[in-house]
């Protein structure tokens, strides 16, 4: 039987009505996120955020001694890291539960 998203969403509806479940009856059937998996994410994202500021610092220690040449080279090749590195970020947060625009 193959019900069309209304129909599907009308008789969901009624078989709650029908049995008095609540909202938490239903979204208990859903996953929760895991309080470690949050807890990963945070430590991942200061760790990279510590990463990144200690090579920011020592790259500025020496930057005005590089050659100029090598100055134009690190600047654009952190301009194209960090805009690939967004579109993959913005990519990745867009897919669940609405899409981005």
């Amino acid at each position: 039987m193959s019900l069309s998203k209304p129909e599907a969403l009308a008789q969901l509806s009624k078989i709650i009505d029908e049995h008095k479940l609540s909202k938490d009856d239903v979204m208990s059937l859903f996953p929760q996120e895991d309080r470690k998996y949050k807890f990963a994410l945070v430590s991942y994202f200061l760790g990279g955020l510590l990463l990144l500021t200690g090579v920011t610092f020592l790259v500025g220690l020496v930057f005005d001694d590089l050659n100029p040449v090598f100055q134009i080279a690190l600047t654009l090749g952190l301009a194209v890291t960090l805009f690939a590195s967004a579109c993959w970020v913005q990519k990745k947060m867009c897919r669940w539960p609405q899409p981005c625009l």
